[in-house]
């Protein structure tokens, strides 16, 4: 099996000093089961951190299990690269032991308030290699979903309001796209999309209340994902499904969200747009609902690292696929790999 790293553990090798079972505080996981595939052994929670345990047909060490082979791989930012503007350990060295391999690395974020341009400077300025056009942010994703494209069914041309941050807006707007702020339109102003985009703290109660009436003439609403919030070196920021619940509150009836961010088919579909392939595929992430999920359904691989949203608890609550590797970190992933059993 090998050695595990600093805070990991083997069934029937755990390490001296006071352990609490996990069932008393976190509900029992112990043979929890995600469908029809057993996840863990159990979960048990040290004074110094969580550690998991594997079975032998669950998640485990598997030495065999490197990372050679992928002709693309698709790295989350926030969580999983970089931690505010500071490049996470082994960020840099991860992004160049694939490119030295001649693997084709981007990015993608589900970042409603950047361009691609703007995230690669944010990478490069941290010491991570970025290139402009492998940056995928899902804002521009919104974009290119809601332009006309010839040859290509989609939502035609639009008059569209922006509930949300300023710089989505912007975004938008620079994109060629005709867009509103909700607070400046008057209620009797024609809107065929609603844009809600997260990360704003200045969205006004009469905002969304101008929003929740104009989605009683059939408006779309898009957004550019649900994260409920990214990590950031001041802790978590709300994401666009804050705004969306607000709005849900007031709406006429259910709402009928279409999200173009991770995991959907729309950002696979941008990948493969930048960055064709074809061969074996790679997604690395801190999100089991946003990263790990992505591409699932065209066989792309994924990889989960515990440096973002989701701890060793969270991985072993699965709802759905488990990733096929997980990794504490970047640094751990390069020298072994984590693969499903």
């Amino acid at each position: 099996m090998g050695t595990l790293p600093r805070g990991w553990s083997q069934p029937g090798h755990d390490r001296a000093g006071p352990t609490r079972d996990c069932s008393r505080t976190w509900g029992r996981v112990q043979g929890g089961q995600v469908g029809s595939r057993r996840v863990c052994h159990e979960v048990r929670l040290r004074d110094r951190g969580p550690l998991l345990s594997f079975p032998a047909g669950g998640i485990h060490l598997d030495p065999a299990a490197d990372l050679d082979g992928f002709e693309r791989v698709v790295l989350d930012v926030d969580g999983t690269v970089l931690l505010g503007n500071r490049a996470l350990p082994g960020a840099r060295e991860f992004v160049e032991a694939f490119r030295s391999n001649g693997s084709t690395v981007c990015f993608a974020t589900n970042a409603s308030f950047a361009t691609g341009e703007t995230v690669a400077r944010r990478l490069r300025a941290a010491g991570v290699p970025a290139e402009d056009h492998l940056v995928l942010t899902a804002i521009e994703v919104l974009a290119e979903y809601l332009r006309p494209q010839p040859g290509r069914t989609g939502p035609g041309s639009r008059a569209i309001a922006v509930l949300g941050s300023d710089p989505a807006f912007e975004i938008l707007e620079r994109s060629g796209l005709v867009v509103t702020r909700t607070r400046d339109r008057e209620p009797e102003e024609p809107v065929t999309d609603l844009v809600v985009a997260g990360m704003s703290h200045d969205v006004s109660d009469i905002e969304v209340e101008k929003a929740a009436a104009a989605l009683a003439r059939e408006v779309k609403v898009t957004v550019p994902n649900l994260d409920v919030g990214m990590v950031s070196s001041s802790g978590v920021l709300p994401g666009s499904a804050t705004i969306l619940a607000r709005l849900a509150r007031l709406a006429p009836g259910v709402l009928d969200v279409t999200d173009v961010g991770k995991p959907s088919t729309v950002f696979a579909d941008a990948v493969d747009r930048v960055a064709p392939c074809r061969g074996r595929t790679l997604v690395v992430g801190d999100s089991l609902t946003s990263d790990i999920p992505l591409g699932a359904d065209r066989s792309w691989e994924s990889m989960l690292v515990l440096t973002g949203t989701t701890d060793l608890i969270g991985l072993a609550g699965i709802e759905g696929e488990p990733p096929d590797m997980v990794s504490p970190d970047l640094p751990t992933a390069m020298r072994r790999g984590w693969r499903r059993g």
